[in-house]
């Protein structure tokens, strides 16, 4: 080849399809990476939701056991072996089966609800994520009564 002159047509054979290979391989790469993303913020926007959801049934429980001081017991769910108020076991009851509903596999992973000697009231709601393989839990703790 002589410096200066334009390459012949035989020698520039190809060069437009390999740089569209390499656009589309570069577009492909992009495309991808950007439904990964997408894909992570869905799963992370899915986490959220659910320990949103797990802290407010926990500050519900947490609120009527505030307000209930006298049968704080009957809203724990361990280390209580009577309740005197029927309609504290049967707020704890329907408290119970909506936090099953709301929480996905949280039917294999109980809430429990406890109330210790020195008044310290402690929910933990756990619940498996969509894949099954990881198992998300929320506590909550407060000092009930005075």
């Amino acid at each position: 080849r002589v410096p200066g002159r334009p390459r012949s047509a035989r020698a520039s054979r190809g060069v437009a399809l390999i740089e569209a290979l390499v656009a589309v391989t570069v577009l492909a790469i992009g495309v991808l990476g950007t439904l990964y993303f997408q894909g992570f913020v869905m799963s992370s926007a899915t986490v959220s939701s659910q320990r949103l959801e797990a802290s407010l049934l926990a500050d519900e429980l947490i609120a009527m056991a505030h307000s209930d001081t006298a049968n704080a017991g009957c809203y724990a769910n361990t280390g209580v072996t009577a309740c005197g108020s029927a309609t504290a076991a049967a707020y704890m009851a329907d408290w119970t089966a909506r936090a099953l509903a709301r929480l996905p596999g949280a039917a294999s992973h109980l809430p429990v609800v406890n109330y210790a000697a020195d008044r310290t009231f402690t929910v933990t709601l756990q619940w498996v994520q969509k894949d099954g393989a990881v198992v998300r839990n929320h506590t909550m703790a407060t000092q009930i009564g005075a």
